[in-house]
C-alpha cells in the first residue's frame, strides 16, 4: 500500500498579537501550582500531546498518539475539575463536553472510540489524521479556556461578590 502522508493543518502563520499574549498570561496564571499536584495530570497529558504533534512529520506520523494524549487530557480534566459522576461513564462525559463545545460536531463517535481505545492501551483502529489531532487539541483548548476564565473570575471576586 502506497503511503500518501498529509501534514497540513489550515493555519496561517501569524505573529502573536496582544490578545494572544494576554490569553497566554492568564492561562499561565491559572495553571495549578505545586500545592495542587492532583490537578497536574490533565495538563501533563496535554503537553505530551503537544510534544507528539511537534515531532510528527512525513517520515514519522505521530499524530494518532497526539490525538490520544489530547483525548486523555480532556477526559482527565473532566474527572479532576468536575468531580466523579457515577451515573455516566467517562466517555459519556467527554461526549457531553464535546457537544457543549461544538454542538454541530458530527464525528463524536469516531473520536470517542479512538480515544477510549487509546486510554485502554488497545491498538488504535481508527484512521486518525493530523486534522483529527488538531481538532482534539482544540476541544482541550476550549475546555481549559473556560476553566481558566472561571478561575480568574473567582480570584478577581472579593468577599463581597463584586469584581475589582
Amino acid at each position: 500500500m502506497l503511503r500518501k502522508p498529509r501534514l497540513v493543518v489550515d493555519r496561517k502563520p501569524e505573529v502573536l498579537d496582544d490578545g494572544a499574549l494576554t490569553r497566554t498570561m492568564f492561562a499561565m496564571a491559572a495553571l495549578p501550582g505545586i500545592q495542587a499536584a492532583h490537578e497536574h495530570p490533565p495538563f501533563d497529558r496535554y503537553l505530551e500531546g503537544v510534544i507528539w504533534l511537534s515531532k510528527s512529520d512525513v517520515h514519522m506520523e505521530l499524530h494518532a498518539h497526539a490525538f490520544g494524549c489530547f483525548y486523555e487530557s480532556l477526559r482527565r480534566a473532566i474527572e479532576v475539575f468536575e468531580g466523579p459522576d457515577a451515573a455516566r461513564t467517562p466517555a459519556d462525559r467527554v461526549e457531553a463536553t464535546i457537544k457543549n463545545i461544538a454542538p454541530k460536531f458530527d464525528e463524536s463517535e469516531k473520536y470517542l472510540n479512538a480515544g477510549e481505545q487509546f486510554v485502554s492501551k488497545r491498538t488504535l483502529q481508527a484512521d486518525l489524521t493530523l486534522d483529527n489531532a488538531a481538532v482534539m487539541k482544540l476541544f482541550c483548548d476550549a475546555y481549559f479556556n473556560r476553566l481558566f476564565k472561571d478561575r480568574m473570575r473567582k480570584e478577581c471576586t472579593d468577599d463581597t461578590g463584586t469584581n475589582d
